[in-house]
């Protein structure tokens, strides 16, 4: 299977709901990568994936891409952390709201 074929199949479960389109990016990013290995390097990553820590294998894949692929990893990188702060932000917003929710009605029951 190429390249090619390999990632308009992962678009597909996209579409089909089986993985998460932003999931998309990475794998185009990562998959060239990856299967420019050889047996014993995939096997050799694989085994540092599975284990903890996985850092060591997100190294492997980093220093074997390209500027330009580690470019575009970093921006990939910089937006799931934009995402990441933004949903904290909307979750602390949603405690404060709690929070003030939950001692407005405390005090309003120490009135009467």
């Amino acid at each position: 299977m190429t390249l090619k074929e390999l990632l308009e199949k992962q678009k597909a479960k996209v579409n089909h709901g089986e993985l998460p389109s932003h999931l998309i990016p990475w794998a185009e990013l990562w998959l060239p990568t990856i299967m420019s290995w050889s047996e014993e390097q995939l096997i050799e990553f694989i085994f540092e994936f599975s284990g903890q820590p996985w850092e060591k294998a997100y190294e492997r894949i980093v220093s074997m891409m390209s500027v330009d692929e580690k470019l575009s990893e970093m921006k990939l990188r910089q937006q799931a952390l934009k995402k990441l702060n933004e949903d904290n932000a909307k979750f602390i917003e949603q405690q404060r709201l709690l929070f003030c929710s939950f001692l407005a009605k405390l005090i309003l029951s120490l009135k009467e």
